[in-house]
């Protein structure tokens, strides 16, 4: 066993809601939700013994929102802005995601013809 994983099971733990919570230079594990750029900048800058338990399903998505933005596309985030799946996405591409949490946000977007899902319409997706 690592080092690292030694610490984890050895000290205390408890759950916080962000990396600032984490006393300087100790374990802190990102869930599978994954987390933002600034996260990581953060924990790093905080001197942060990280583990990182991202899904890689969810690495998948953070890395097609980052080359969907350098292609200049247009993300459509379907989700609560306040989950952590969501904040970690959005914090890939914020300058080209928009986050849809309400079939009001939905109403106002313009699909474009080459869409992936022409079969559904954007508000019939969100719920």
């Amino acid at each position: 066993m690592s080092g690292g994983k030694q610490v984890l099971l050895a000290e205390p733990r408890r759950f916080v809601d962000s990396e600032q919570e984490v006393p300087e230079g100790a374990v802190c594990v990102f869930s599978a939700h994954g987390v933002s750029p600034q996260v990581r900048q953060n924990a790093d800058a905080r001197g942060l013994d990280v583990l990182d338990a991202t899904c890689p399903l969810v690495a998948k998505v953070h890395q097609e929102a980052r080359r969907f933005a350098r292609d200049g596309r247009t993300l459509l985030l379907v989700g609560h802005a306040d989950h952590e799946e969501v904040e970690g996405t959005y914090g890939h591409a914020p300058d080209q995601t928009v986050i849809i949490e309400t079939v009001a946000d939905a109403e106002p977007v313009d699909l474009p013809p080459d869409i992936t899902q022409r079969h559904r319409s954007l508000p019939g997706m969100v719920h």
